[in-house]
């Protein structure tokens, strides 16, 4: 389900700062509907309480992306800043959350998880307004397949695998010598 929020998350952003309004509903009530699974997966784990409590607070974060997506698709800096700002503390609050619902997981442990989850979502939002494919999607493919791409501009890329949503890192170029 994780994994399936990260995709649907990706393709709601990429529809919305391509001004694709329909595409862009569509993957938006997929990402709900799919907040609603992740609450009832929490809910027979923790109880219905928990599962209450989940739901708006996931939300939360989704609606912090729009946020953010929105700023970025008007180039809007403020809206951008409150957005991160948001972001920066949701892992610390859903850390809380977890921490309450299960005291065996430490809330600062949870809340760095999210936190790179939340950082990597940041980058795929960036890498799509920047129209940088490499960066936000290397697609899917099978075992033996390979993925190519070739950077023109020294820098640090960030690179997510959609299937496995904890293969995340940084490809840094530098300049070529002569």
């Amino acid at each position: 389900m994780l994994h399936e929020h990260v995709f649907l998350a990706a393709a709601a952003t990429d529809a919305a700062l391509g001004g694709r309004n329909t595409e862009f509903q569509a993957a938006a009530g997929a990402l709900d509907a799919n907040s609603v699974d992740l609450s009832k997966a929490i809910g027979s784990v923790y109880g219905p309480d928990a599962e209450k409590a989940f739901l708006p607070l996931w939300r939360k974060h989704i609606g912090f992306f729009i946020d953010y997506t929105v700023g970025v698709a008007t180039k809007d800096k403020a809206k951008q800043e409150k957005a991160v700002s948001d972001l920066v503390q949701y892992p610390k609050d859903f850390g809380a959350f977890m921490h309450s619902a299960s005291p065996a997981l430490p809330a600062n442990v949870v809340a760095d998880l999210v936190k790179t989850h939340v950082l990597t979502l940041k980058a795929v939002v960036d890498a799509q307004a920047a129209k940088n494919w490499a960066q936000a999607d290397s697609d899917f493919f099978t075992e033996g397949q390979t993925f190519t791409f070739s950077f023109v501009k020294p820098g640090t890329y960030p690179y997510f695998c959609k299937r496995h949503n904890s293969m995340r890192g940084e490809i840094k170029v530098v300049p070529s010598t002569p």
